[in-house]
């Protein structure tokens, strides 16, 4: 194939803009750097799908070329990727439909039953989608059925399909929401967050598309509806005025794109770095697509080609059904339906509304597309029309004695219907409307209920309901707890009866003095009330058990964002060393050389840990994998190993120090160098030339930091919306230890104080007048962790966060841990901990001092009383380790008569 060749290159916004051109068609790719020199062999493309930095493009010949971020393998195309029909791409995924409906994913592995484990059920697939920056893949069957799956983030919202979505056309996948478009033209969304809100405008629909957090719908007319939110980014969703006569849509991360009739783009949004300033040369467009950062857009050559699959249509007697499908190829191209072999009139678009569906318009259309260079047909594009579709189906339910129940269906076609509702088979005398109303409901009323709908063309029965009575009925059973020593721990029960219900807690069997309510709270938790817990339950038909829940301790407390489970800390939690929070994942390591992980990919986490951990004196996770330190100053990485970062640079020695980053790791050398490797997208491992004398190092997300034994700190990477993460404060002095956020950094200096920069969304950086005497400081996503030297934890800048709400009873904390939107906190005394001796204890004119061997990472400092029986100890400033011993001072001991000191680590 003829190579590609640069036609254009500007400076836009900060990035370098490219528009990318090949003798067959003309590529165009413009905004975030990352994608924008597609491979040399990239020509005739038909069809782009985006992750967040990569791109997958399908070629005329049906085959696959991806390009960009590849620390995933995301862009390493299998072989047996094509022929293709349809490509996708998510985060750090890229998917191939094949011509015989199966499904091909490459990139990373979630976690297991994540997403790239296909789900059985995913076959005969005609489209695919993915969330964008989100951990869910979503495709639709030939049948017109969606299929969600891989999410453990809100997984049971998302894999939650409501009952109206059958009979699709389209899907599109946000973070952590989909949607997709039915034959009529109605759109559904589901999952999270206010995208899930379809607004009210958005009918008579023909395409759908979505960015991380934002919702675009194209409408028959041209007019394009949108809704939800740019996240981490400012601008505005709301169509411009030249956004008319559109034929197609699709969103980046933060921004749209809409292609006009006239072959020209119209895009809004955050165009921050340059992915809304179209070339010029970008005109008679066929095609566009965005990653998270960058814009693309196809300007087809040659005849015209279908890219596209022919999805059946199916739709319900009287409904509009909409046909469409795309064509790519020269500017302009010309469309005619025809039906029977006889044209449409005034059909002349890429899509077809087929109004009052009724059985004689039910058959195979065809669409012709015509340019100067040729005319291709598509001639199987199947409608179908059924007399009656019931969508909403009679739900399955668990009641009570004496209660009422009510089941209901609504159904589509054309009016009016007749119902009769049936019980076990059987019909209901008198049952004969859309609801079913069983009032003061008895024993002998549990059974299967089901509705057969008629109307003058046909019927429908609908699925069968099971409605299930009990004489009391447990809605909610008490859940297991684990809890840190000194917490709250507290379990309910939920009942529904017609007659009053009695409540006995028990523990271990034996019942609870006074513990007679639904809820039974213990305080101040203590080592000798774990055990097991249930409750006794009475009405006047029944005396009845809940299932039981254990109370297990652990020495960790972990709080905030809970969707994927990263703060249900596992009851094995214990004898705890070290805790790490991450992205979404939370980690520790035990005094008996055990690795745990819970939350977002711990399955994947917890592959390849070696078999000896016994020597570990500190680790750090990113997404996927664990960098661990060995004693002898080596290191070891486990966990997913299709990471390009997952190999350890072979002469890597004499480390003192690890840290982790999105998808890079940083190790601090004894000889105060840093070694870093990983992805290096954003300059992340790029380790500034001359930085020596380094004694801690942090990372997280794409933000590097080092302090040097001078005090200093230094920055390097990047955060895509330019949060001012490498702007150390010009004024930062006696620091002891750093903490690198996703959008905030931090600093603790000798004092005892903070200092924090980045981001300003929530104001990180005015901190609480409580946030002195700290020992401990990290940094999330927009908060702010910080450990006083009296156990107590403080968290600042998150705005409307559960890291903001503190566990009850949290106390005596002696380690932190921030991640993305979690916080973990070591309670008690670190266990199983190395013995440090101090040595070397010397008193002079000049004062006292000790010497004691340090850890890079760690801060200490040197305490003293003049006497056994006074109750406070007088603290000295805070000292940073550096892997070396360090000499500790108290300058205020001369001329005294008795001192005592300790020294304490943290």
């Amino acid at each position: 194939m003829p190579e590609a060749k640069v036609i254009r290159a500007v400076l836009t916004g900060g990035a370098v803009t490219l528009a990318t051109a090949t003798a067959q068609a003309q590529l165009f790719v413009w905004g975030g750097a990352v994608v924008t020199n597609p491979p040399p062999f990239t020509t005739n493309v038909v069809s782009l799908a985006t992750g967040d930095y990569h791109v997958v493009a399908m070629l005329a010949d049906r085959s696959v070329v991806t390009w960009g971020y590849n620390s995933f393998a995301q862009t390493n195309t299998p072989p047996d990727a094509y022929p293709t029909m349809a490509v996708g791409g998510a985060e750090i995924n890229s998917f191939s439909v094949r011509t015989d409906g199966t499904l091909m994913i490459w990139g990373r592995q979630f976690f297991s039953g994540g997403r790239t484990n296909i789900p059985p059920e995913a076959t005969n697939i005609v489209a695919v989608s993915a969330g964008a920056g989100g951990d869910h893949g979503l495709v639709l069957r030939a049948d017109g059925k969606v299929i969600d799956w891989g999410s453990q983030n809100y997984s049971g919202l998302l894999t939650n399909i409501p009952h109206d979505v059958r009979d699709i056309v389209a899907v599109a996948a946000g973070s952590h929401y989909a949607m997709a478009l039915r034959s009529d033209g109605r759109v559904f969304a589901w999952g999270s967050g206010g995208q899930t809100n379809v607004p009210a405008a958005a009918t008579n629909v023909i395409a759908i598309a979505a960015g991380y957090n934002h919702s675009a719908a194209l409408k028959a007319d041209g007019r394009v509806v949108t809704w939800g939110y740019l996240e981490f980014a400012s601008g505005s969703i709301t169509p411009p005025s030249s956004a008319t006569n559109i034929t197609d849509l699709n969103c980046g991360g933060v921004h749209i794109m809409a292609l006009r009739r006239d072959g020209k783009l119209v895009a809004w949004g955050n165009g921050a770095i340059g992915q809304l300033d179209t070339p010029a040369a970008a005109t008679n467009l066929t095609f566009v697509a965005g990653t998270g950062q960058a814009s693309l857009a196809i300007a087809g050559s040659g005849p015209p080609v279908f890219y596209g699959p022919s999805i059946q249509r199916t739709v319900a007697s009287g409904r509009t059904a909409f046909l469409r499908l795309q064509a790519s190829g020269q500017y302009p191209i010309s469309y005619q339906w025809s039906f029977m072999g006889t044209n449409v009139p005034n059909a002349t678009n890429s899509f077809l509304a087929v109004t009052n569906a009724l059985p004689p318009k039910a058959g195979y259309y065809t669409l012709s597309a015509s340019n100067a260079l040729g005319t291709t047909e598509r001639t199987n594009l199947l409608l179908q029309v059924e007399p009656v579709i019931i969508y909403a189906q009679p739900q399955s339910q668990s009641t009570y004695v004496g209660n009422n129940v009510t089941l209901s269906t609504t159904a589509l076609g054309l009016p009016p219907f007749t119902y009769q509702w049936l019980f076990n088979g059987n019909a209901i005398t008198g049952a004969t409307n859309s609801t079913l109303v069983l009032s003061n409901i008895q024993m002998n009323a549990s059974g299967g209920y089901s509705v057969v709908i008629s109307n003058s063309l046909g019927s429908a029965t609908s699925s069968v309901g099971i409605v299930s009575v009990a004489p009391l009925l447990i809605t909610s059973q008490p859940k297991a707890i684990v809890l840190f020593p000194g917490g709250v721990a507290n379990f309910n029960v939920s009942v529904q009866s017609a007659s009053s219900v009695s409540y006995q807690w028990r523990w271990n069997g034996n019942a609870l003095s006074g513990a007679t309510n639904n809820s039974l709270v213990i305080s101040n938790l203590q080592s000798v009330q774990a055990g097991n817990y249930d409750v006794v339950l009475a009405n006047a038909l029944v005396t009845t058990n809940s299932s039981v829940a254990t109370l297990s301790l652990s020495p960790v407390a972990a709080w905030g964002n809970n969707s994927w489970g990263q703060t249900n800390v596992p009851a094995s939690a214990t004898n705890i060393v070290r805790i790490r929070a991450g992205t979404a994942t939370s980690a520790a390591f035990t005094g008996d050389a055990r690795m745990l992980y819970w939350g977002l990919n711990s399955s994947s986490m917890s592959d390849n840990i070696p078999n000896d951990l016994s020597d570990i004196v500190d680790f750090a996770i990113n997404s996927l994998n664990t960098i661990g330190l060995r004693s002898n100053g080596q290191v070891s990485v486990w966990g997913y190993s299709g990471s390009t970062f997952s190999n350890v640079p072979p002469d890597l020695t004499n480390v003192v120090a690890v840290a982790a980053g999105q998808d890079y790791f940083l190790t601090l050398k004894s000889d105060g160098s840093i070694v870093a490797w990983g992805g290096n997208s954003y300059g992340q491992t790029n380790v500034p030339l001359g930085l020596t004398n380094v004694i801690s190092i942090d990372a997280f997300d794409l933000n590097s930091l080092a302090l040097t034994s001078e005090g200093k700190v230094v920055a390097w990477g990047y955060y895509s919306w330019g949060s001012g993460l490498t702007n150390v404060p010009s004024s930062l002095s006696n620091v002891v230890a750093v903490a690198a956020g996703s959008l905030v950094s931090a600093a603790l200096t000798s004092d005892g104080n903070a200092v924090v920069w980045g981001d300003t969304f929530g104001n990180p950086q005015i901190i609480p007048a409580a946030a002195t005497n700290l020992v401990m400081i990290d940094a999330g996503t927009r908060a702010v962790t910080a450990l006083r030297d009296d156990g107590t934890v403080l968290v600042w800048g998150a705005v409307n966060s559960p890291l903001t709400n503190l566990p009850a009873g949290l106390a005596n904390v002696t380690a932190i841990s921030a991640g993305e939107y979690i916080d973990l906190a070591l309670v008690g005394e670190e266990q199983n901990q190395p013995v440090f001796t101090v040595s070397q204890p010397t008193y002079s004119l000049i004062g006292f001092e000790v010497t004691v061997p340090t850890r890079s990472g760690r801060v200490y400092r040197l305490e003293y009383k003049n006497s056994l029986s006074d109750s406070n100890w007088f603290a000295l400033p805070l000292v940073a380790g550096t892997g070396q011993a360090r000499v500790l001072t108290d300058p205020s001991a001369t001329n005294v008569q008795r001192r005592f000191y300790r020294v304490r680590q943290w």
